[in-house]
């Protein structure tokens, strides 16, 4: 059995009001999409970061909440739109963990 990780776990309970108070009682779906960023077009490597985007979408009522998890040094979940993690892997469980929260999700590459 895989580990729950508590800070995870705390911030889905964050979340869920928030997606609650977006999407009411409509059927949502997630967008899970793993991307490399650079920042400028001459960007050395500290201007590099990863990000897994969790984009949630729902149509009835129309709405949208788009999470951008992104990967740096330190843990810090204040900012729910967009959660910060050490690793692109703890940024990928994050968001499977965010699409199990609504009901269905797609991966994109």
């Amino acid at each position: 059995m895989k580990k729950i990780d508590i800070e995870f776990e705390a911030y889905i309970q964050k979340l869920k009001p928030e997606l609650d108070a977006t999407f009411g009682s409509g059927t949502v779906s997630a967008h899970i999409e793993i991307s490399p960023v650079i920042l400028c077009q001459q960007a050395k490597d500290d201007d590099n970061f990863s990000m897994v985007s969790c984009d949630l979408f729902c149509d009835a009522p129309s709405a949208g909440y788009d999470i951008n998890i992104i990967v740096q040094p330190e843990r810090n979940f204040e900012e729910l739109d967009s959660p910060r993690v050490t690793s692109l892997e703890e940024a990928k469980n994050l968001a499977l963990l965010i699409a199990q929260q609504v009901q269905s999700f797609k991966i994109y590459p």
